[in-house]
């Protein structure tokens, strides 16, 4: 067998430092050694469920579980990162909620509200961290240390990283346009329920083999782009977003460009528009396969009568709307992610 070469200090530091990047991604780790207080309750009935993780970091832990025999050095490094940079800017707690419906028998909704509370904090609680502010802090220490070091994004640090962009684009957003922001009810306008969702639906759309290389999916009212990005990096599909806002359009302009220094965009998968998809002048809906428009407040004139009356014979609809005038030309599909999913027949 051949010999293993020694690590040095400086590459024993660069390699800790991107596995505490990696780890900064993972739900376990974070609920290990970050939150590792938790506090559960149903909010009001069994189909409702409430969990806040509370941080309490076990750092002597933490740094064992990364550093191993590390050298000395390597250990001081990373427990300068973790109190200058780590520390002050983890959120005190993460809260998330989770519904089921109310048609699953009563003594069925307990387990099933735990489940997904444990499959939204896998996604959820990374994206609740500045997890792109680590990324590049950490990227930049390990290259210092050790320049031939290379370690491109994996796919759970691409997640967590789309999640935070997405979470900061939001802020964005209701912070330079508050007219698209009902207080009371949510998201006027933006599709509000985030990554999580996003990925969740691209992953089942690929798994009915909706989204292929061939396939034109398009995201009629794109708002920042959440949606479009998750098709872009997590399919073959070709994915176009049309946005009649244009503060908006910027914003998942923005977006992208964030995504893209970790991943590069393939401009020839990608088109972003501006304008009313309505207009037959603006987009031509016939080229498109798959078509996704949601509406959080059922704004009238986005129907799925007035998209499939445009769309060609065998596209696929996705819509929290169903169809009226239509429902006897459409095939109804299971669901996804509670959405609505409809086939055009043809006349």
């Amino acid at each position: 067998m051949p010999e293993t070469v020694p690590q040095s200090a400086a590459q024993a530091t660069a390699r800790v430092f991107l596995e505490m990047r990696r780890s900064l991604a993972e739900s376990t780790f974070l609920r290990r050694y970050i939150y590792p207080e938790e506090s559960t309750r149903f909010l009001g009935s069994p189909y409702k469920y409430g969990i806040r993780l509370s941080r309490r970091l076990r750092i002597k832990d933490l740094v064992n579980h990364l550093c191993g025999n590390a050298p000395a050095a390597t250990i001081s490094h990373l427990e300068a990162f973790l109190s200058q940079h780590l520390v002050p800017s983890l959120p005190r707690e993460f809260l998330t909620a989770v519904e089921v419906p109310t048609t699953l028998p009563a003594d069925q909704a307990g387990d099933r509200s735990r489940a997904l509370a444990a499959q939204a904090i896998a996604t959820e609680l990374p994206a609740s961290l500045p997890y792109a502010y680590y990324f590049r802090i950490l990227t930049r220490l390990a290259a210092r240390c050790d320049g031939s070091y290379q370690a491109p994004a994996q796919q759970r640090e691409f997640l967590a990283y789309l999640g935070h962009c997405h979470r900061n684009t939001m802020l964005k957003a209701r912070h330079r346009h508050p007219s698209l922001w009902d207080k009371a009810r949510g998201h006027y306008v933006i599709d509000s329920r985030g990554c999580a969702f996003a990925t969740q639906f691209v992953q089942q759309l690929c798994e009915r083999r909706l989204l292929q290389t061939d396939t034109r999916f398009l995201d009629l009212g794109s708002g920042i782009g959440t949606i479009l990005a998750a098709v872009h990096y997590l399919s073959p599909a070709h994915a176009t977003g049309i946005e009649q806002h244009r503060g908006l359009n910027q914003l998942a302009h923005a977006l992208l460009r964030k995504l893209s220094r970790l991943r590069d965009l393939e401009p020839s998968r990608l088109t972003l528009k501006t304008g009313n998809a309505f207009y037959p002048e603006v987009i031509d809906l016939t080229r498109y396969d798959v078509c996704y428009v949601y509406s959080p407040l059922g704004i009238d004139v986005i129907t799925a009568d007035a998209v499939l009356a445009r769309l060609r014979a065998g596209a696929i609809l996705i819509s929290n709307r169903r169809p009226r005038r239509f429902r006897d030309q459409v095939q109804t599909l299971p669901n996804i992610g509670g959405v609505g999913v409809y086939r055009k027949l043809a006349h």
